[in-house]
């Protein structure tokens, strides 16, 4: 990897029981369910969204970096579809037109995408330095990426695991205040420290 001034890195929280049954799960304040160790890894900054999952995941991985926490950064809100499975909606005809185009269609109750996306990415601005970690939600990684990636892409086309980060770096910081696309991007596999090969 060239040299570069400023590289943020962006994670998933560790896994919950509703992310085990596939139900969405945005505004819901459910704990995580698998051990956390922490990692060989000392960041500057760890930035959080305020749900106990992303919180638990930070400090179990970073527990020697003192945490940002910053409600911004919650997963979008489903509203009535909260809690549900693609299986309980998917005859839903409010819910089809909601996955086949969530730019112009809002889940009943919910969070308007724009909005979403407004709020996270205005977050992320705000919160970007060298060395930054953000503990956050698939939907927030995918909103992240859909702005900052090198190459446009849908935001669906992104994946998000709970196993991997990604790594965003720019020339310098200006260049991310200025919404301009990083100039490098990898994914990388989690590893606790005492684990010698990769996981995920």
């Amino acid at each position: 990897m060239a040299c570069h001034t400023v590289r943020v890195y962006v994670m998933r929280h560790v896994k919950t029981a509703m992310n085990q049954q596939r139900q969405y799960m945005g505004w819901t304040d459910a704990p995580i369910i698998e051990e956390v160790e922490p990692l060989q890894w000392l960041p500057e900054h760890v930035v959080s969204s305020d749900l106990q999952r992303c919180i638990q995941t930070a400090h179990g991985y970073f527990p020697q970096t003192s945490l940002i926490i910053e409600p911004r950064l919650r997963e979008l809100c489903f509203g009535d579809f909260e809690g549900k499975t693609y299986q309980d909606l998917q005859h839903n005809a409010t819910y089809r037109q909601w996955i086949d185009d969530p730019h112009k269609h809002t889940p009943p109750n919910g969070e308007p995408f724009m909005a979403f996306t407004r709020r996270v990415l205005t977050s992320f601005v705000e919160h970007v330095a060298n060395e930054t970690v953000f503990v956050v939600h698939g939907g927030v990684m995918r909103a992240i990426l859909a702005e900052f990636a090198p190459q446009q892409q849908d935001f669906w086309q992104y994946e998000a695991t709970h196993d991997h980060y990604y790594v965003l770096a720019w020339d310098n910081i200006e260049q991310v205040k200025e919404g301009r696309r990083c100039k490098y991007l990898s994914v990388v596999p989690i590893v606790a420290k005492q684990h010698t090969s990769n996981n995920s």
